[in-house]
């Protein structure tokens, strides 16, 4: 029985699965379609994400049956949150070369995956499928991507680093503030910030 946080997944047709990396580390992932499959699609989350809660972004593409579809949990999300804590300072895994590396990882455990797949990424996903498509091009035919957040400056890193995460609002006020953090002129920010806090 798939734990009941998956039950979003599951209800998209999703099966709820795990593979081990070479690490160690167990990765949760949602599967459909056939593992014989002549093409694989490998959907990356965003931020804040995890595998259940992309589940319905991947379901939208309508991919047609012939098509193996996985969404794995990103480095330190989801079911990775708990491995990522108990790493502490040797954590890993803010670079998109280093998520990239790690979703290469997830495919190699897997074992069964066929040529290079098509790599469909949201946000930092969107970053780590870049990151994949330069440093493992044998891995990777096409990728598609949806506002990739490509552009992480040092001065947004150090924040991050001190615990000021400004991705990871919950309020409007907090949205306001990331909003206008990505160029949102405050106006628009202010208008549109009740709109995406309810999206958390």
């Amino acid at each position: 029985m798939a734990p009941p946080a998956d039950a979003a997944g599951l209800e998209l047709g999703f099966v709820s699965k795990t593979a081990e990396l070479k690490t160690g580390e167990v990765v949760a992932y949602l599967e459909k379609g056939d593992r014989h499959a002549e093409r694989t699609l490998l959907a990356l989350h965003g931020m804040t994400m995890d595998r259940v809660s992309f589940a319905s972004f991947v379901a939208a593409l309508q991919i047609p049956d012939g098509v193996r579809v996985l969404i794995p949990d990103a480095m330190g999300h989801g079911s990775r949150l708990g491995h990522a804590v108990s790493l502490g300072p040797k954590y890993a895994g803010w670079t998109a070369t280093e998520r990239a590396d790690d979703a290469a990882a997830f495919l190699a455990a897997l074992g069964d995956v066929r040529g290079p797949v098509d790599v469909y990424g949201f946000s930092m996903g969107g970053a780590t499928a870049l990151a994949m498509a330069a440093n493992h091009p044998a891995s990777v035919d096409r990728v598609v991507l949806l506002a990739p957040a490509a552009a992480f400056t040092e001065s947004i890193l150090s924040e991050t680093g001190r615990g000021h995460i400004r991705f990871n609002y919950q309020t409007a006020e907090q949205a306001v503030e990331f909003l206008e953090v990505i160029g949102v002129p405050a106006a628009l920010a202010r208008a549109g910030a009740p709109a995406a806090a309810r999206e958390r």
